[in-house]
């Protein structure tokens, strides 16, 4: 629907073909408070109905507006006071409660000698926008803290190696009767051996490089990673429940850093029941040739209010000293070189956590030189 002009108005006919022709949602509302023109895009951005457009009301065009809005008072108010003030302009953002943002500017329409006729309300949907400046920002984001992570991860890579190195000869030329001497010797070498296990996974997180990949087994794999964390599991009295098929095909991966994110994701399932319990992971083949993995615990879950955050590097949920946030940050960027995807669910604090991987299975056809090779 295409809007009118009311008598008193009719210059403003001349601008009608250009009115429609932009992107921007147009309103222009009199003194009176009566709609005096909008265009089409301004009504299919708000959904307006025939009802409020026929009634020419500002008042109800407003009602309807404000229903839509995720902070309608606000709004209202800064409504109230540029009609209240005349002379005044204004440019701001508004959320909407379906998730979309526009960009409001408001201005007075003034004719020759200063005459107010009404104020013009444009309206530009900025959703996409504001997406792709978040992409971006995260993006450089990612970028600068690798660089600073990788530049921290080798310094402190030679001092580890020294220290481990030192405690290692000191513990060889102990004897079996060095009693406590022996054991703090281990409580340094244990310390010593977390922080060379943080600078691998900082190392890991800075890491630029393209992987080379191939047709990896995806079950060996697996099976390679609850074989090294059957101990972990032990300890903390959890199953550890296989129910992937072992004829999957091969996937595109490189089995070592494949071997890493299951590493992370795993423990981080076995970590999250101190009490004990299950992890189960299952698998089924999607359409468009692609595997899915799920890793599911009954946990201490993850608050919503935290899911947003989960793949920012060094974010955890976990207490301090139990976690460096940088595990699920590695294993989302690797998944993405493999041309994969890790999604987590949980419904809340104390009500578990699945973990979604998706990856591309092997056609036999290789993308680049660089995937070749045999299933591991």
């Amino acid at each position: 629907m295409s809007g009118g002009l009311t008598q008193g108005a009719t210059a403003l006919d001349l601008l009608g073909p250009l009115v429609e022709a932009v992107i921007d949602g147009i309103l222009v509302v009199s003194e009176e408070g009566k709609i005096l023109s909008f265009n089409r895009r301004f009504v299919e951005m708000w959904g307006l109905p025939d009802s409020v457009l026929e009634s020419r009301s500002d008042d109800a065009a407003l009602r309807w507006a404000l229903d839509k809005l995720s902070s309608p008072q606000e709004f209202l108010a800064r409504v109230k006071r540029l009609y209240a003030h005349k002379d005044e302009k204004s440019h701001e953002e508004i959320l909407l409660k379906d998730g979309r943002i526009f960009d409001r500017y408001s201005a007075p329409i003034q004719g020759s000698g200063g005459i107010y006729y009404g104020r013009a309300w444009c309206f530009r949907d900025v959703t996409e926008k504001k997406k792709l400046e978040k992409m971006i920002f995260q993006s450089e984001k990612m970028a600068a803290v690798g660089q600073l992570a990788g530049g921290i991860a080798h310094e402190l890579n030679n001092p580890l190696t020294g220290i481990l190195a030192t405690t290692q000869l000191v513990l060889a030329d102990l004897g079996d009767d060095s009693g406590q001497l022996k054991e703090d010797l281990k409580a340094i070498e244990e310390a010593a051996q977390r922080c060379r296990r943080i600078v691998t996974n900082l190392l890991g997180f800075s890491r630029s490089n393209l992987l080379s990949l191939g047709p990896v087994s995806f079950f060996n794999c697996l099976k390679h990673v609850l074989d090294l964390l059957t101990n972990e599991a032990a300890l903390n009295k959890t199953a550890l429940i296989n129910k992937v098929d072992p004829g999957i095909p091969p996937v595109l991966a490189s089995a070592i850093e494949l071997e890493q994110v299951l590493t992370n994701l795993i423990l981080n399932s076995i970590q999250a029941m101190p009490q004990g319990g299950a992890v189960t992971i299952s698998s089924r083949l999607l359409d468009q040739g692609r595997l899915l993995v799920e890793i599911e615990d009954a946990g201490t879950g993850i608050a919503r209010e935290h899911l947003s955050r989960i793949f920012e590097p060094f974010f955890t949920t976990k207490a301090t000293g139990k976690g460096t946030g940088l595990g699920l940050a590695i294993s989302s960027r690797i998944l993405q070189q493999f041309r994969g995807n890790l999604a987590i669910e949980s419904s809340g604090s104390g009500k578990g956590t699945k973990a979604r991987i998706e990856l591309m299975v092997f056609d036999h056809k290789p993308q680049n030189s660089a995937e070749a090779g045999q299933p591991r």
